[in-house]
């Protein structure tokens, strides 16, 4: 018997439940980009068409074919199973014996309607599935009307206003210094540190620590913590020098600026990532002008 058409199906319709919507979404972009008029209700408008309102018209009269998820969250649910249930009526009124195409989700056992019907599995992997889909749908000579469907899919991640006036709220890992001081000064514990004076002045100062001990900072300790360290008569106009005490002079200005940061941002209750964590990444950019 000849297989009736009547002009209008154009149109592939997404039958899923709302539990793997992601794959639905996934499978309408796909399709969408090959240049298929795709229905998913996971996408209001798409292609310039809305979603119908009335689904049973448009299965009915504008649905060149159902590609329905099965999986075991659709396999007995209402409105998948009426729409499964509807597609076998036209299938047979439409005598059009693949009108319903299942595609298997999972392991989930299939019901009456679908058991005898040949399905496409995406169970191995959802690219593996989508080529069998492409193959089976070239086969069936179904319509690609949509000549800009690459574009249509990509404009669905995009807003449709990129200009907005309202704030937003921008996170960056450079930080320009507009100012940086020009001597670094030299001191010197007046004695062995105890752990907890280490951790204090860890908290509370940016400095550099050099063999000897020594440390090298741009601003003196914090009142609580001058008594510990001894300032030296030897300071550094560091761009002077191409090393200081052995390191390079840019490494050291580059750390004390790092530091600088992170002890501000813990005094104002930020919490600063341990740098270990971060891969050692420790260095700040600097540019420099020594002309």
């Amino acid at each position: 018997m000849a297989t009736i058409h009547t002009g209008t199906e154009e149109h592939l319709f997404v039958s899923h439940a709302k539990e793997d919507a992601a794959i639905a979404r996934w499978l309408t972009l796909k399709l969408t980009a090959e240049g298929y008029r795709v229905w998913c209700d996971e996408f209001r408008l798409l292609g310039g068409e809305p979603y119908p309102k009335d689904i049973d018209i448009a299965i009915k009269e504008k649905t060149f074919r159902m590609l329905a998820l099965l999986s075991q969250y659709s396999i007995d649910k209402p409105n998948p199973r009426k729409e499964r249930t509807l597609a076998f009526e036209i299938s047979r009124k439409r005598q059009i014996p693949d009108f319903l195409i299942p595609l298997k989700l999972d392991s989930a056992e299939l019901d009456w309607m679908s058991s005898d019907i040949t399905y496409i599995s995406f169970q191995e992997g959802w690219a593996a599935g989508l080529q069998q889909l492409l193959k089976k749908l070239a086969q069936i000579a179904t319509p690609k009307s949509l000549t800009n469907g690459k574009v249509v899919a990509a404009e669905t991640f995009l807003p449709e206003d990129l200009i907005t006036a309202t704030p937003e709220t921008l996170v960056t890992n450079i930080i320009p210094f507009t100012t940086v001081l020009e001597k670094i000064r030299a001191f010197r514990p007046k004695k062995a540190l105890e752990p907890d004076e280490s951790a204090g002045l860890e908290q509370a100062w940016s400095f550099f620590r050099v063999d000897g001990p020594k440390f090298l900072a741009f601003e003196t300790p914090p009142q609580k913590f001058a008594a510990l360290m001894e300032p030296l008569r030897e300071a550094y106009l560091w761009q002077n020098f191409v090393e200081i005490c052995g390191q390079a002079s840019e490494h050291i200005v580059s750390r004390l600026l790092y530091r600088t940061v992170a002890v501000r941002l813990e005094q104002i209750g930020v919490r600063v990532i341990d740098e270990a964590k971060l891969g050692g990444a420790k260095d700040v950019s600097l540019a420099t002008d020594k002309g």
